[in-house]
């Protein structure tokens, strides 16, 4: 995100550098790191521009869950390069306090003239704070710990939302907003929003963020891991496709939630609804549509299941790995240049919640025609490209009163 040597992470993102060597020599950038989030910003748009289309175009559904995912699990990495984690004590809490909160008012500003997208930013804010106290383990133990919550975890919220807060009064948005917080009981609604029921729930992205930390304390994408980062990635791929595959031929579990779509769709005509309208169980927003448990053994789209969450692993850990052979063997030079967005993703990311304001404000949003969603998506990758080329040697504006803010509460020592 940075060209500095020292990375902050913020927003949907973090830079990407080597390991400082033994002679405390500046760390150079990965160039791989930030071409994988370009990838991701490219993604991103897609899905935000063309989401109409999801219906009709199933891959739509799978970028959409596949580059959030990545931002984060790519987060995680890049908390791994940066120099402040490594900080002893209390003096680490001061400056991610303040880009926490920087990023968590950033996003509910967003959110106010967002164009139909949800904005992740007030996840990110808590996601970072959240793996602050797991920055003295090890490589492994962070891995171990972010797998563990992937399995954990859909279960628990499962369970939560369906046998404990079941009925309860809170009722959580999409994303954070300033009508939820200045509505009736903010507190409870935010929590309930971040933490369990909105479009990224922060516990689900705080797994993939500890395995991509610790995947970069393992070694895992320093230049001569190269194979080693493939192999891993190839792995989780095979879990996260081939294992739903064989749960789903092995069980009836995909027959049996097909049935309940159809009857939920039965009883939404019955009571008045849009007959046409089926609800999907391959298809969520952060969680799944459906409240059986059969369907945690599924791997639909942005649900935050097991094998979901294991698919974006594998699928971000193949894309990094392109990349990065693709900078070793064939041309540093193309590389370099496709990174540049991802060297300032924050900055991005906003920029493009900014520019499809007037979509909002002309209450346009996702129902441009293909041929005017394929304008907007290519002004918005040119626009992307041009910011990065302007801050290619530099932090963009974003991060760089991030970087700024938190240095002023960093405690000397």
């Amino acid at each position: 995100m940075t060209s500095s040597p020292t990375a902050t992470a913020t927003g949907p993102s973090t830079a990407g550098y080597t390991e400082p060597d033994g002679g405390g020599r500046e760390r150079r950038r990965l160039s791989a790191i930030d071409a994988a989030r370009t990838l991701a910003i490219l993604g991103m748009f897609v899905a935000h521009v063309a989401g109409s289309a999801a219906d009709r175009w199933t891959f739509l559904r799978w970028v959409d869950g596949y580059s959030a995912g990545g931002f984060v699990l790519l987060a995680g990495v890049s908390m791994g390069l940066t120099r402040r984690l490594s900080v002893p004590g209390w003096r680490a809490w001061p400056p991610q306090l303040v880009r926490s909160a920087l990023l968590f008012a950033l996003g509910v500003a967003l959110a106010r003239i967002s164009f139909g997208p949800v904005v992740i930013l007030g996840v990110y804010a808590v996601v970072f704070l959240a793996a602050l106290p797991f920055r003295r383990l090890g490589g492994r133990a962070l891995v171990v710990i972010g797998l563990v919550l992937t399995v954990v975890w859909p279960a628990v919220s499962l369970w939560l939302r369906t046998q404990v807060l079941d009925g309860s009064a809170v009722e959580a948005g999409y994303h954070v907003t300033w009508t939820m917080l200045s509505g009736p009981r903010p507190v409870a609604t935010v929590a309930r929003t971040l933490l369990l029921d909105g479009t990224y729930p922060a516990p689900t992205w705080l797994s993939l963020a500890l395995v991509g930390w610790g995947a970069q304390r393992c070694g895992l994408v320093r230049p001569g891991a190269l194979g080693r980062l493939a192999a891993a990635s190839a792995v989780m791929l095979a879990l996260g496709f081939g294992g739903s595959a064989a749960v789903e031929a092995a069980t009836d579990v995909r027959a049996e939630l097909v049935d309940q779509a159809a009857a939920d769709a039965a009883a939404r005509s019955t009571a008045g609804g849009d007959p046409a309208f089926v609800p999907s169980f391959d298809n969520g927003t952060g969680v799944p549509v459906s409240s059986e448990a059969e369907v945690l053994l599924t791997a639909g789209h942005h649900t935050g299941t097991t094998f979901e969450l294991w698919q974006i692993l594998g699928v971000t850990g193949a894309a990094l790995s392109g990349w990065a052979a693709l900078e070793r063997w064939v041309s540093r030079a193309v590389v370099r240049e496709a990174a540049w967005p991802g060297r300032i993703p924050l900055t991005v990311y906003s920029a493009h919640i900014v520019a499809g304001w007037p979509m909002a404000k002309w209450d346009v949003g996702f129902g441009l025609r293909p041929v005017a969603q394929a304008l907007v998506l290519m002004a918005f990758l040119t626009g992307a490209f041009v910011l990065g080329w302007l801050f290619r040697a530099r932090r963009g504006p974003l991060e760089w009163v991030l970087h700024r803010a938190a240095q002023a509460v960093t405690p000397p020592g």
